[in-house]
């Protein structure tokens, strides 16, 4: 216990006496001398015994004084040192934490790899979860889910795979390929498919590019004839 300490629990303890004291025109009852007592008591306790004076350095002996220096020394290296050793152990355990953190993602990734793999070589039985998981690193998001038409014929191949996997899935639950969804995906389907007839519909239309170039280089050719022919009238029919 510090001076201070010491200090404010003394002036506790006389405060309380004080108030077991009758003073004019106030009376203490039985029951709170009993609980000013008891707190008396237990701040009494709580003080720390006098402890013996200690002998000053210049009466003890220099092999004592030097012996008790090199114990203080000798604790307190001591206590450095398990310091040291609980920081290192902390250390290596939080290395030891993420180094297997780490193996255990790069491991995971690998396996995950090597069935996304298996899985396009046709080797491996794919079901729903891991043809949701393995679509949009083979097929990007915004060709399959954008407006009617965006989708290619590959896109809309692998969509109707993964849904057909879902719905298998899912049937029994209920929550298979609605009504509404297969409508909207045939509606895509069938814009992709008119779409690509009217382009090659649109390219037939389109009259040959060779024969075409062919006639705008006759018209050249003439075109310079007679420019040649009206220069040298100019230039005196040389």
């Amino acid at each position: 216990m510090s001076p201070k300490v010491l200090k404010r629990t003394n002036l506790m303890i006389s405060k309380l006496e004080k108030r077991l004291k009758p003073a004019a025109g106030r009376m203490v009852s039985a029951a709170e001398r009993r609980r000013i007592k008891a707190q008396i008591e237990s701040l009494k306790k709580s003080r720390p015994k006098p402890s013996k004076p200690r002998t000053p350095a210049i009466y003890k002996s220099a092999a004592q004084s030097l012996n008790e220096e090199q114990k203080e020394r000798q604790e307190k290296q001591k206590k450095q040192a398990e310091i040291a050793k609980l920081m290192d152990e902390e250390r290596q355990r939080i290395a030891t934490e993420k180094r297997r953190r780490k193996d255990y993602h790069e491991r995971k990734d690998k396996i995950a790899a090597e069935k996304r793999k298996q899985a396009k070589q046709g080797k491996r039985h794919e079901t729903a979860r891991t043809a949701h998981r393995n679509f949009p690193s083979s097929v990007p998001k915004k060709d399959w889910r954008t407006l009617p038409g965006k989708a290619t014929a590959e896109d809309i191949k692998e969509r109707d795979r993964v849904s057909a996997i879902s719905k298998k899935r899912y049937s029994r639950r209920g929550t298979g390929l609605t009504a509404e969804t297969k409508a909207t995906m045939e509606r895509r389907a069938k814009a992709y498919r008119d779409r690509k007839a009217a382009l090659e519909a649109q390219k037939k239309k389109q009259p040959d590019g060779s024969a075409q170039q062919k006639k705008t280089s006759e018209s050249i050719k003439k075109w310079a004839e007679a420019l040649k022919k009206v220069l040298r009238k100019i230039r005196g029919g040389k």
